[in-house]
């Protein structure tokens, strides 16, 4: 499938329409996908109807820590399973990122995109979690916000595409999302 013939999911998200295009076809080129906050799914439909092999949802569906995010205390899983729960490909982990990361070997992920919790910590703490998970491909939203920024730039990330709220770096110089 191409993301000309793609439906999006009718759900809610934060992520626009460029982004979920981007995130759909760099899915489409991975074997496997890691999403670090699904929230009610929309990104997560985007993954799972182009990626070729399995998408793993990471959420635990408490909501934000942040008091200031729209998602704060809010669980989005019951949209979530109304979007996303046929999916073959999709693994379900109802569980917290870094505790999903244990669950993985060093670079068993082709990509690993984070839209998880906003705040510094809980940012760096995901870096810290997946950066040795993922083989080709690490990427997030919310760069807008300076704690995500801070994040990255501590742990040393050099985004090769912030757009707008999007970041992404590749991890395997080898890779080409071209092929």
């Amino acid at each position: 499938m191409n993301f000309d013939s793609y439906v999006p999911a009718n759900t809610q998200s934060f992520v626009d329409a460029a982004i979920t295009k981007h995130l759909f076809e760099l899915a489409s080129s991975m074997n496997s996908v890691v999403e670090v906050g699904s929230w009610e799914g929309k990104t997560t439909h985007a993954l799972l109807s182009a990626c070729k092999g399995k998408v793993y949802a990471v959420d635990h569906f408490n909501g934000s820590n942040c008091p200031t995010d729209l998602t704060y205390k809010l669980s989005g899983k019951e949209k979530f399973l109304t979007c996303c729960g046929w999916f073959p490909n999709m693994v379900l982990m109802e569980m917290y990122s870094n505790e999903a990361a244990k669950l993985f070997d060093d670079e068993s992920v082709d990509m690993v995109f984070i839209d998880a919790g906003h705040l510094y910590e809980e940012v760096l703490d995901d870096l810290r979690s997946w950066y040795p998970k993922v083989s080709k491909v690490i990427c997030g939203h919310d760069y807008s916000y300076p704690s995500v920024r801070q994040a990255l730039a501590e742990f040393g990330i050099r985004c090769t595409e912030p757009v707008g709220d999007y970041w992404e770096h590749i991890k395997n110089a080898n890779y080409n999302n071209n092929k």
